[in-house]
């Protein structure tokens, strides 16, 4: 739109919220001169509801006279806050609970340069999330060591940190599943730092084949260890043992708020099913839903200029025809746009992006018992899925399409595969093979299908 008309605004935001208010489009047709000028104001109510539910404010930090400012986790069922980025930058993943008389803050180590930054971050957010989620469930148990900590404490700081190696993100090929009757404590040791406010919990490389069992001992233990070092914590403050609970108390604790079972909030990969392997693959990228309206938009567009009568179609050939014009027409922009390309990396391209659904696909058959098991509040979870269950799906075959024609016609253009050219041919592909579905249903008649020209719309119902 903004390629054949001005669009006049007086902030970004309320274009955003104009442009997402219509379904990620702009509203005025393109067979209408003119230009849009959004009204100033217009994305103040998305400016209050955004503040409204990140409910940004302020902390005590985890470092000594600090004061950092926060944002409400998503999770309604999981009260814990992240730091903002929009004041505040960070070199450790970290997150806070605020629900104890002083907050308690969960933290990972420094990252050591960007190679381990990209390597460890989702393993210590992990880890972090599921300290936090178990301290919350904990909460009862919690809060009264956590009250029995001394008055002058302003914080308290849970640090994590990963033994270094270049393996964390993977398993090696020919792992093992560790015995139950192993120590997991062997591999993991704490130590507090009653100076800084701090529990300084390590982890070594060797947990790693932990994380792949079904059953949550890892996090069990783990979590034994934060009980034990927030009780000895007091020790080493109030220096003082009576009235703190004893190791049965905390098994017994460890037992009632982190019972034994599936439900777990870690887990690793295991590389040894490549379908779950997403090293080096690219970001998933789906089906946009602006692609989508565009094409139907260019749909109308081709329906209304080729003089195609409003009415319902009556006939199996009449249909057919209407469908193989539309089909015809959107494949040639597909081929057009295609033939621009380069041929280098482009098969790559595609290859590693379809790849990327896969991985997605077989990770949420993993993870998704977990989640759900994990959370009461299951509703968002659900939602999401519904939502991006059949756009992954929409875009795995739309790729499968373009693999084919690629391999099958390399362009020789000159110009790189973007996400503007991507967006639009899987949106192309996927109108092209649900039309050609339709068609064939149609033909073969598989079912009845009523198909209608309202307006240069095009209403197809499938009964």
């Amino acid at each position: 739109m903004r390629k054949t008309r001005p669009v006049v605004s007086t902030s970004e935001i309320d274009e955003f919220e104009f442009y997402r208010s219509f379904s990620h489009s702009y509203p005025l047709p393109d067979d209408i001169e003119g230009i849009i000028l959004i009204k100033p104001g217009t994305g103040g109510d998305l400016t209050r509801r955004v503040y409204s539910e990140l409910d940004l404010h302020g902390v005590r930090g985890d470092q000594p006279h600090s004061l950092v400012e926060v944002i409400s986790s998503k999770n309604k069922d999981f009260p814990v806050s992240v730091v903002s980025g929009l004041s505040h930058s960070r070199d450790y993943a970290s997150i806070v609970i605020e629900q104890f008389s002083i907050p308690v803050w969960i933290i990972g180590r420094k990252y050591e340069g960007p190679s381990e930054y990209e390597t460890l971050k989702p393993l210590y957010t992990t880890l972090i999330d599921s300290i936090g989620y178990w301290l919350w469930q904990a909460s009862d148990f919690i809060r009264s060591l956590i009250n029995s900590l001394p008055i002058s404490l302003e914080y308290l700081v849970i640090e994590i940190s990963l033994q270094p190696s270049e393996t964390w993100s993977h398993l090696s090929v020919d792992y093992e599943i560790p015995e139950l009757s192993e120590n997991i404590r062997e591999h993991i040791s704490f130590e507090v730092i009653k100076d800084e406010n701090k529990i300084k919990i390590e982890i070594n490389e060797s947990v790693k084949t932990w994380l792949v069992t079904q059953d949550n001992r890892i996090e069990r233990e783990l979590m034994r260890i934060v009980f034990q070092s927030i009780r000895n914590i007091n020790q080493e403050l109030l220096g003082y043992y009576s009235a703190l609970p004893t190791d049965e108390d905390i098994s017994k604790a460890v037992d009632d708020y982190v019972p034994a079972g599936i439900k777990k909030m870690i887990a690793m990969l295991p590389i040894k099913d490549p379908r779950l392997d997403g090293n080096l693959l690219p970001k998933l990228r789906l089906i946009q839903e602006a692609e989508e309206l565009d094409v139907s938009k260019d749909i109308r567009q081709y329906l209304i200029s080729g003089s195609f009568s409003d009415g319902i179609l009556r006939s199996t050939e009449t249909k057919t025809k209407l469908l193989i014009d539309i089909v015809d027409y959107l494949y040639k922009e597909l081929v057009a746009i295609v033939s621009e390309l380069m041929s280098t990396n482009l098969l790559e391209f595609l290859l590693a992006h379809h790849e990327a659904i896969v991985q997605k696909y077989y990770a949420d058959r993993l993870m998704i018992p977990l989640q759900l098991g994990s959370f009461y509040n299951s509703e968002e979870l659900i939602y999401k899925l519904e939502e991006e269950t059949p756009k992954m799906t929409q875009t795995s075959v739309a790729l499968r399409f373009l693999i084919e024609y690629v391999a099958a016609c390399p362009p020789k253009g000159s110009k790189q595969i973007s996400c503007e050219y991507f967006d639009r041919l899987i949106a192309l592909a996927t109108e092209i093979i649900m039309l050609g579905t339709i068609c064939d249903r149609i033909y073969y008649e598989i079912d009845d299908t009523s198909i209608e020209i309202q307006s240069g719309l095009l209403k197809i119902e499938q009964d």
